[in-house]
């Protein structure tokens, strides 16, 4: 905390936290319309069925959405830490089938390390530098998908073909700080590249991925608002780009990947307006027949506090390819959410929302807001094309303790 250095962790009780959350119910509707090209649809889309397409098909279920433990505090003097696990029961849905594996069992859970980070303060006086290593959330701020209020996944900051870009969960190191009187606070530094990199001569070097974020605050109208900037490069490899989607295909080279995006954090009253824009290219090289591949995605988020127990949350999303060669198709994302958040205890909230996702797809070979959706469509970019789109209505709550 500002003023205080902390103390030795066995000086006091160890800070924990916990999370549950609950779909009860969750409604998921989904329609698939494969044009051409695909062939192979995930179970969760076609019920298990290699190359088989859906419409019209829906599953209503109660879920435990997630359970999640956490813990912060300082270890020493000027050292922090930050540590969260997060579990989902793979066994409890209608689309539990691993093919051709077998299927999970009805309680097996999967445990998955969110965050793990140490952080040495005031490396320079009043937090104007510190020193970060481990795991943890690399995003803006104000589109952080820890932080959000909705179920719905933010669209921005990804692009969808080889799923290089600026994932949140990066092992890196990082140099941060603030500027006490103008409240400017900055992030510069260097993770491991993605996980499905792949070289084309296999000697891999992983670090080598840069980011910065950088949050300007100013007045408007006597509030508070601030400009969030992110900028991130990495690299792509064989491995992204082979015809197997997963073995090294040897018959491409390496790129450099580039991202930069722009968000503002708004608020009039009880109104908080965050609208936002990324842009995102990799490298001819990567794409020798068709050139420079580029992706643009943006968030328009609306939140208005009712009362201080009752927000009221409207959002919309887009992701498009551009830069694609005459005469193919080009992906195209939308995103609409509404969702409504009730605080009737300060650690308990209920919430329904509703959210459409309109995606009109070539070769998407992942679709991050959407994890337990993996789609792997071989062969030459223009050739693959479906049409998806996901209606969802979830009544949850989620409680903290």
């Amino acid at each position: 905390m500002p003023g205080s250095k902390g103390s030795y962790l066995w000086e006091k009780p160890i800070p924990l936290a916990f999370r549950l959350n609950f779909a009860l119910p969750q409604y998921e509707k989904r329609d698939w319309n494969v044009i051409s090209g695909l062939t192979n649809v995930p179970p969760a889309v076609a019920d298990g069925a290699t190359g088989e397409s859906r419409t019209d098909v829906s599953d209503t279920a109660l879920r435990i959405v997630n359970w999640q433990i956490l813990s912060g505090g300082t270890l020493a003097p000027n050292v922090s830490y930050f540590f969260q696990v997060v579990g989902t029961i793979e066994g409890q849905d209608s689309d539990n089938f691993q093919f051709p594996g077998p299927e999970h069992e009805p309680g097996e859970t999967e445990i998955e390390t969110e965050a793990i980070v140490i952080q040495i303060d005031d490396i320079l006086p009043n937090s104007l530098m510190n020193f970060r290593a481990g795991k943890a959330h690399i995003d803006n701020l104000f589109f952080s998908r820890p932080r959000r209020l909705t179920f719905a996944s933010y669209l921005t900051m990804f692009q969808p073909l080889t799923g290089a870009s600026l994932h949140a969960n990066a092992i890196g190191v990082e140099v941060n700080g603030i500027h006490e009187s103008s409240g400017i606070w900055y992030a510069v530094g260097m993770r491991n590249r993605g996980v499905r990199f792949n070289s084309s001569d296999l000697h891999e070097v992983r670090p080598g991925a840069y980011y910065g974020i950088l949050n300007l605050p100013f007045s408007l109208e006597d509030e508070q608002q601030t400009l969030g900037l992110l900028v991130n490069a990495n690299r792509v490899g064989n491995e992204n780009f082979g015809t197997s989607q997963g073995a090294p295909s040897f018959n491409g080279t390496d790129a450099p990947t580039f991202g930069v995006g722009g968000v503002l954090d708004l608020h009039w009253g009880p109104f908080n307006l965050i609208p936002g824009f990324y842009y995102y290219t990799e490298g001819r090289a990567a794409h020798a027949t068709i050139g420079t591949f580029e992706a643009t995605s943006g968030t328009v988020e609306l939140h208005y506090m009712v009362i201080p127990e009752l927000i009221l949350t409207g959002r919309w999303d887009f992701l498009n390819v551009i830069g694609q060669p005459a005469g193919t198709f080009e992906d195209d994302l939308d995103q609409f959410v509404a969702n409504i958040a009730w605080y009737f205890h300060p650690n308990v909230r209920l919430v329904a929302e509703y959210s459409y996702l309109d995606a009109k797809l070539n070769r998407l070979t992942t679709l991050p807001f959407n994890n337990d959706l993996y789609v792997s469509v071989p062969g030459a970019l223009g050739t693959q094309r479906a049409d998806l789109k996901v209606t969802k209505l979830i009544l949850g709550f989620e409680v903290n303790f």
